[in-house]
């Protein structure tokens, strides 16, 4: 992952050697709870650990937030995250763990998902999407436009092993699930055209693809999307000063033009949560549809974005809840699809990426509304109920010291 991408971004990606996945590292723990109320810009404290076998993903999903708010991670104590943090805020580990504006995140990703299809060239296009159950993936449009035989969908299996956070500062193994295929044929979103593949229809970059059902029993392998965030959540917690970033996850192409053997996360800037302004730039975003994220510093250097590989990936926003027993409660919530790159920036290396990308909403009217007709409905916000069920499971998970 490094930046945003386009339909001739994903045509060079299809040109390019891709190294298929054997690990994936770094992601996210459902759900913590602690009786710090909800941090706020500036006031940086270290939350008391509330549950045992808890604390360092407790620890270190409280650092995601911090970095959600614009928050120093240099004031968490390192001997309570058991790495060490340089004195540019980032932690020092090693390179088997990817790690993008100094967040480490337990592997719980487990509906993030890995997207192989055949295009006729020596190597297999590669995307990304997000499981929306166990046998439906949400991604980008112009990730569903091969035949349905092409496919291999590959969900990352975590076990004990590499869920042990005592050797955080060790690179975290994961193995796949075998590679499932499809049942019927992809199904772009609406009015999205595949004879038009590679140029931007901004709105419609959405697709679904329907697995063959899986024989797994259902305590082992059960994916299940978080809850989709409202349209409107970007831009209202924009206007009042509680967003700076969001994060952006994906199996695609880093800042050194290679492709990773992990699951990579990164927190990028929002930078325009409507399309309100960007739709006027070659990128064509569109409004109230679309939203962009950009972290690009200067002209001759790239910041965290999506690239090669990330298309179809999920955007996340984390929010809380204050529970009626006084604990504040921090999840992830679903906001957005990668879509495309920014135009009107620079972009850098193979992948044109860097400057900046456009991501489709998923918590539109329409969206919601042809996911459920489609058999994939989701909730919205943090009252929902299947969330609080996945949030349980999740806790119950984790493993012993």
């Amino acid at each position: 992952m490094h930046r945003g991408l386009t339909r001739r971004r994903e045509l060079r990606a299809m040109n390019s050697a891709l190294r298929l996945a054997a690990s994936v590292v770094a992601l996210l723990c459902l759900s913590f709870a602690t009786h710090a109320q909800e941090p706020k810009q500036g006031d940086i404290g270290y939350p008391k650990c509330e549950w045992a076998d808890g604390c360092d993903v407790f620890n270190l999903e409280y650092i995601l937030k911090l970095q959600q708010s614009g928050g120093d991670i240099r004031a968490i104590p390192t001997d309570k995250l058991r790495l060490e943090i340089g004195a540019d805020g980032r932690p020092k580990v090693d390179d088997g763990i990817r790690i993008d504006n100094g967040i480490l995140i337990p592997p719980l990703l487990d509906e993030v998902v890995r997207i192989e299809f055949d295009v006729g060239l020596s190597q297999p296009a590669l995307c990304t999407g997000v499981a929306l159950n166990r046998d439906i993936v949400l991604t980008a449009g112009h990730c569903t436009c091969a035949a349905q035989t092409a496919y291999r969908i590959r969900f990352p299996r975590y076990s004990k092993k590499n869920l042990n956070f005592n050797r955080a500062v060790e690179p975290l193994e994961s193995e796949f699930y075998d590679p499932r295929t499809l049942s019927r044929r992809p199904l772009p979103f609406f009015a999205f055209d595949c004879q038009r593949m590679m140029d931007p229809q901004p709105g419609h970059d959405l697709g679904l693809l329907f697995l063959e059902p899986s024989s797994l029993p259902l305590d082992e392998f059960n994916p299940v999307a978080p809850p989709a965030v409202s349209v409107f959540l970007p831009y209202e917690l924009s206007r009042k000063g509680e967003l700076r970033n969001l994060l952006i996850v994906g199996y695609g192409r880093r800042e050194d033009n290679s492709f990773p053997h992990n699951l990579i996360a990164a927190s990028t800037a929002v930078r325009d949560p409507f399309c309100l302004n960007d739709r006027f730039d070659p990128s064509r975003c569109a409004i109230f549809r679309e939203f962009s994220l950009a972290s690009l510093v200067t002209e001759t250097d790239p910041g965290a974005d999506t690239c090669d590989g990330d298309s179809g990936g999920p955007v996340y926003f984390i929010g809380s809840k204050l529970r009626p027993d006084g604990l504040t409660e921090f999840h992830r919530l679903l906001v957005g699809i990668t879509s495309r790159g920014l135009g009107g920036v620079p972009q850098f290396g193979l992948g044109y990426c860097g400057g900046g990308g456009i991501y489709t909403a998923v918590g539109h009217p329409d969206v919601l509304k042809w996911l459920a007709v489609n058999g994939a409905p989701l909730e919205l916000g943090l009252g929902a109920s299947r969330f609080a069920e996945k949030a349980f499971r999740e806790k119950s998970r984790l493993p012993s010291r």
